[in-house]
């Protein structure tokens, strides 16, 4: 094939924004071409059939055309039918490109020639490659059609019915011969006379199949034979003709549908590449993000996990009431920015798919009892009234997952907080709905703040989103609270909405399925505060490669009346055990460390030590479900995430080693 290393890229497109990505696209790939920016097909139409560019030489030496379909005026498609229909401009190569590929719309394009048909995606080595291998000849656009024909008079038919055409014939007269010439250039199409003397006429079938499987093979033969019919399009074949007085009329047409046919498949096969291609870089990108987001956990939460326990322990000391309202607020600001680093984190894992829900007996009242004893204060604080109304219509016992159903509570009343200055925020939670097994529980979270603008409200639960940018100035938060909530509800099945009013407030709503608890649990022993607190005799081994942490885990600890041992590193610690097995009652485990992390630590004293019954608690700065799942495979009883909540870790002790004292 000749190439078309000098040949001008015509770029037709109503954007000019895209002409310029696609020069720039196109340089940065190597394709030094010069390029035409056009902005309409009739400009199209001008630059080639009237300036007389095709006076010196021919149209498949001068252009190759990158064609935008939908275009006012005179759109691609009637552009490319007018390219198409011209002798002289017949072979020029033309790639069509849209931004959404409609099935008519590609029919119409190969019916009227086009030589490939590519959703924009111009930054995609695809899409260069494809305009690489067009201008440097490599790519077949003029038709050549290989006829495999013993008998010169109907192989000369056969040249004559595709001569008007602009088709390039190539005449051979055996198998070998046409062997030769599948391994030396490429062929659009190939006549193929069964009767042959010299060879199998299925060898030339799976040459072209083993070559290029796109290109078709259309079997000539003077025989009606079924069983031949039958074995040509089992064998893969794309058409096949009977000889007869008008078949030579029927060529044409057979060629042009089965070429088209070939060109679409390889076309869909460039566009499934380009798929492929931008699943693997989202998959990329996702895996470094995630991985992103782990090593910034650890790094966050470790120093603000210092922040939050000396504040606590500062708390529990001596103080005068200026320095307790001063580490008040200390220990404030940092559940603040922990909050803000879990949302994230959410977030992300959200995003990951790594959220997954837990589906275990709840109490409703008892779960909305806590969130208003969270969030009473801080409405308290402010001036403003939170009511809840009685809870008796909803059935104590459910299924699903706590944890979730309080934070998308928790969200919605904080955020009514928020943004009312003054008046009450109204927490409404029903049954609307129920049966025998399941019941519809709608929450109304109701405020009287400052309302929402109506053309904020579709944004609104988008991450990151508020509802102007004075908002974040006025009242501070990140955007995350109400997007998490959303998706929490849709992962939960359930629906998620809001009605406002400016100035006058706002009014939060989510709905869920929940299904009934099939029987009552037998709650556990309530244990006294006292009781949680004190860990008189406790014999805890504190393994974490931070002083401040180890620091912060002995203070609390022993003010709990635990005596504690620390180690540096996994290493040390699994030394120790091994040295004195029995002295020891849980081991308190930092799941990052240097030499011997947490999990290679605990796996040592399971299976090498032999201490399968020793609790194991893991501290651990990050938050990815398969960081969690890892840690448990390697044998920890549980972990808790740093900064940790120091009532939880009593109660992770106490349940691990119920007898203390």
């Amino acid at each position: 094939m000749m190439s078309r290393s000098q040949a001008s890229i015509l770029v037709v497109d109503d954007d000019e924004g895209h002409c310029e990505l696609v020069r720039r696209n196109l340089q940065r790939g190597g394709v030094s071409n010069p390029i035409v920016p056009l902005t309409n097909g009739s400009m199209a139409l001008d630059y080639i059939f009237r300036r007389g560019c095709f006076a010196d030489r021919s149209a498949s030496d001068e252009l190759v055309v990158l064609l935008d379909i939908n275009m006012p005026g005179i759109d691609g498609i009637e552009v490319l039918r007018q390219i198409k229909s011209q002798p002289d401009t017949r072979s020029i190569p033309v790639l069509m490109l849209t931004t959404a590929e409609s099935p008519r719309d590609v029919d119409r394009c190969y019916e009227y020639g086009c030589n490939l048909y590519l959703t924009k995606s111009v930054e995609s080595d695809q899409f260069i490659e494809a305009v690489r291998r067009f201008t440097a000849g490599e790519w077949p656009v003029n038709n050549a059609v290989l006829i495999i024909e013993d008998d010169c008079a109907t192989a000369e038919l056969e040249r004559r019915a595709l001569a008007g055409r602009g088709t390039d014939t190539v005449i051979v007269s055996d198998v070998g011969h046409a062997l030769g010439l599948l391994g030396e250039r490429t062929f659009d199409a190939i006549l193929l006379d069964y009767h042959l003397p010299d060879g199998d006429p299925w060898a030339v079938v799976a040459a072209a199949e083993s070559k290029c499987p796109q290109i078709p093979v259309v079997v000539i033969t003077g025989q009606g034979n079924e069983l031949i019919a039958s074995e040509a399009m089992t064998r893969g074949v794309a058409a096949y003709l009977k000889k007869s007085g008008t078949c030579w009329d029927q060529i044409p047409g057979i060629v042009d549908r089965v070429t088209a046919l070939a060109t679409k498949k390889e076309s869909l096969r460039i566009n499934e590449a380009q798929l492929r291609l931008k699943a693997e870089q989202a998959e990329k990108a996702s895996k470094a993000k995630s991985e992103f987001l782990a090593s910034m956990s650890h790094e966050l939460r470790t120093p603000l996990s210092a922040v939050i326990g000396f504040g606590y322990l500062l708390d529990k000391s001596n103080l005068s009431e200026d320095q307790r309202r001063m580490v008040t607020n200390i220990q404030a600001a940092g559940r603040a920015l922990l909050g803000v680093i879990n949302d994230v984190l959410d977030l992300s894992k959200i995003e990951a798919g790594e959220m997954s829900l837990e589906n275990e007996p709840l109490d409703l009242p008892a779960l909305m009892l806590s969130v208003m004893q969270m969030l009473g204060q801080q409405a308290k604080d402010k001036g403003i009234e939170l009511i809840v109304p009685p809870l008796a219509e909803l059935p104590c016992k459910v299924t699903g997952d706590a944890s979730r159903l309080r934070q998308v509570i928790v969200n919605l009343v904080n955020n009514a907080i928020k943004f009312t200055e003054a008046g009450n925020v109204v927490v409404t939670v029903i049954c609307t709905e129920q049966d025998a097994e399941h019941i519809l529980m709608r929450c109304e979270v109701k405020d009287s703040g400052i309302g929402i603008e109506a053309d904020a409200l579709q944004r609104l639960f988008q991450a990151f989103t508020q509802a102007d940018a004075s908002i974040t100035r006025r009242f501070g938060g990140t955007g995350l609270g109400l997007s998490i909530a959303r998706r929490l509800v849709n992962l939960m099945g359930g629906e998620i909405g809001v009605t406002s009013t400016v100035e006058v407030g706002s009014t939060f709503w989510f709905e869920i399925a929940l299904q009934r608890a099939p029987s009552v649990p037998v709650a556990p022993r309530a244990l006294r505060t006292d009781e949680l607190e004190r860990l008189d005799g406790l014999r805890a081994l504190v393994v974490d490669d931070s002083e401040l942490n180890q620091e912060i885990v002995r203070r609390i600890l022993e003010g709990q009346g635990a005596i504690v041992t620390c180690c540096s590193d996994g290493a040390s610690a699994v030394e120790l055990l091994g040295a004195q097995q029995r002295q020891f009652d849980v081991v308190l485990m930092d799941v990052q460390m240097p030499t011997l992390d947490g999990n290679e630590a605990t796996r040592c004293i399971r299976h090498q030590l032999g201490l399968t019954t020793l609790p194991i608690i893991g501290l651990t700065a990050g938050a990815l479900v398969s960081d969690r799942d890892r840690s448990l495979e390697a044998g920890m009883n549980d972990l808790i995430g740093k900064p940790f909540d120091t009532q939880a870790l009593f109660r992770k002790v106490r349940l691990l080693v119920p007898a203390i004292g």
